[in-house]
């Protein structure tokens, strides 16, 4: 039983913050449009975002803190690098990403 008690503590967290930036991110999906509930939308989707940047504060260091526990001796700067990197990688797609939906966006219009 300690065990379990060990992975329920270390892993609470992560649990946490993932639950809620899912149901963040879930709520943005169904939130309704300006025009249907007026100012309220911008001001929602605002706290949402927030929320979700919380969750991702909480689960960066959640993260890092597990990777450089588990890393190899010696390898641990190298290892939580990754951390860093791959969220950045993740920006290089999108300006091109950005013009093709603007573009489709415009086509439509015309």
């Amino acid at each position: 039983m300690e065990g379990l008690a060990i992975w329920s503590d270390e892993n609470t967290p992560s649990l946490i913050t993932l639950t809620v930036m899912g149901i963040s991110t879930a709520l943005v999906g169904i939130l309704p449009t300006f025009a249907a509930i007026g100012w309220a939308a911008p001001i929602i989707l605002f706290l949402l975002r927030v929320t979700q940047g919380l969750a991702l504060g909480g689960e960066w260091g959640g993260a890092a803190t597990y990777v450089a526990e588990h890393a190899p001796h010696g390898k641990r700067g190298f290892s939580t690098s990754w951390i860093q990197t791959t969220a950045t990688l993740g920006f290089i797609p999108y300006p091109g990403g950005h013009h093709d939906i603007a573009s489709v966006g415009v086509a439509r219009r015309l």
